[in-house]
């Protein structure tokens, strides 16, 4: 149909969720930090960050409370000082959320 602006199109391709911060930084997937003290799990961010992105409108179909990947980066010798106490890195957790339903805010 031509139209772009709908999620109804590339229904047989998969179609990921991407954000572009600032026009020094590329494209990427939308990332959060949990919200710990407050017991926050992998699956309560996911939905979170993407609602904070696309807007309250979607209904999300979650496969899964488990992450499907991890990425894990050791910090320097310099930021493991700098965090003064014993860490090994940063991981980043991905989760599947699925789009179900409702339409994305494009002004968020």
């Amino acid at each position: 149909s031509g139209d772009i602006q709908t999620l109804n199109r590339k229904l047989t391709t998969r179609v990921y969720l991407s954000v572009k911060p600032n026009e020094e930084e590329g494209w990427m997937l939308p990332t959060t930090l949990l919200k710990l003290d407050e017991k926050e799990t992998f699956l309560d961010g996911a939905k979170r960050v993407t609602k904070s992105v696309a807007g309250n409108d979607l209904t999300l179909l979650c496969m899964s409370n488990c992450p499907m990947g991890v990425d894990v980066v050791e910090y320097s010798e310099e930021e493991k000082a700098a965090k003064g106490r014993k860490v090994f890195g940063e991981k980043t957790f991905y989760m599947r959320v699925q789009y179900d339903d409702g339409g994305v805010n494009e002004n968020k």
